[in-house]
């Protein structure tokens, strides 16, 4: 189990024996847990990680606070762990955070590593790939805006989990991405659900890459919650 915590919180709180806690400030970025579609995606993971899921290359896209990829990091401990945002803000927020909960900066296996990055258009997001894991908590226009890029990055057989969208919003996206050869496995349902989604098939190679890619959204709509 997966709890979080702010620093006020954090004492004197009860943390259950079979939970694992992690102190995130709200301060200048999203995802501190609060929220039903952080909270959920934390759900969804540890779901994962309890079917007996392993890791070994994993992406948060748009990682807000970090705790995303804090998490992935704690359940999968040998993963390579790629977290990236589009606000330079957020990834100082990362590693003042990755401090306060003893976690490792860095490219190697076990640590995290860190990029300004408009979606997925960086090389270390690039030269990291294909990932088995990739997370995006952001939101519906992104999400489908970025579904040729974030299926590309995945491996076949890969898992992504997506958040930040409303219930309504469901259909939209499951078929965005179907038409990228990653379809829907599971629903978290609720007004803020999170969605499991594998990629099932690879497309034509022959199809012209669309890997990098920018978001048109403005910086403000594009982040964890």
């Amino acid at each position: 189990m997966l709890v979080f915590l702010n620093s006020v919180g954090a004492h004197g709180a009860h943390i259950p024996a079979d939970a694992t806690p992690f102190i995130i400030e709200a301060s200048r970025a999203f995802g501190t847990g609060n929220h039903e579609t952080t909270s959920r995606c934390l759900t969804m993971i540890d779901q994962i990680h309890a079917s007996g899921a392993a890791f070994s290359h994993i992406a948060d896209i748009g990682t807000g606070t970090g705790l995303l990829a804090f998490a992935a990091r704690h359940l999968w401990p040998n993963a390579c762990v790629m977290a990236s945002d589009i606000d330079p803000v957020s990834i100082a927020i990362v590693e003042e955070n990755a401090a306060v909960n003893d976690i490792p900066i860095g490219n190697a296996a076990g640590e995290i590593a860190l990029c300004v990055a408009s979606g997925t258009d960086h090389d270390v997001i690039q030269e990291r790939a294909p990932y088995d894991l990739i997370l995006a908590n952001i939101l519906a226009g992104p999400l489908i805006e970025l579904a040729p890029a974030l299926s590309d990055l995945l491996r076949p057989g890969g898992v992504l989990v997506l958040a930040g969208l409303l219930d309504r919003q469901v259909e939209a996206i499951s078929t965005a991405y179907a038409e990228h050869g990653v379809t829907l496995a599971e629903n978290i349902a609720g007004e803020w659900p999170c969605l499991r989604l594998i990629k099932t098939q690879e497309l034509d190679p022959s199809r012209p890459s669309r890997a990098r890619m920018r978001t048109s959204q403005p910086p403000g709509d594009f982040g964890t919650w």
